[in-house]
């Protein structure tokens, strides 16, 4: 299975492609590993323009070999942690919140199988 680009990415200045302004993310070799499209604007007649919801899609993009190493980091220091302290995933519960606020209760096993879900989906083997 294929890798992807080592990390860092970031992202460019904005460029046209095709007519089209794209905002490039690029790895550390400084090649495009993606790009983020304009979003269409209509202002009368056909535009185009990058918006702040496009910087930040690219913000996002460039963040994802980070966010993937840390998600594997803290997926096993919770797996060390249980297994140390000997923790029933079944029946210890988190607590989800959403701007400050309680939205459900899920078994620790569940939040454990999303993150290996995520990790797998994110390296192409989902």
């Amino acid at each position: 299975m294929a890798q992807h680009t080592p990390g860092p990415w970031y992202f460019g200045d904005d460029e046209l492609t095709s007519g089209v302004p794209v905002i490039p993310i690029r790895g550390a070799d400084h090649r495009t590993v993606a790009e983020v499209v304009s979003t269409f604007v209509d202002k009368g007649d056909v535009d185009f323009a990058i918006t702040d919801q496009d910087r930040a899609n690219a913000s996002l993009i460039a963040a994802a070999p980070e966010l993937l190493k840390q998600l594997k980091g803290l997926l096993g220091f919770a797996s060390f942690v249980i297994n140390e302290l000997d923790i029933d995933t079944e029946s210890t519960e988190v607590i989800l919140k959403a701007n400050g606020e309680d939205v459900a209760k899920v078994p620790l096993s569940v939040v454990l199988n999303n993150s290996k879900v995520a990790i797998a989906t994110a390296e192409g083997r989902s």
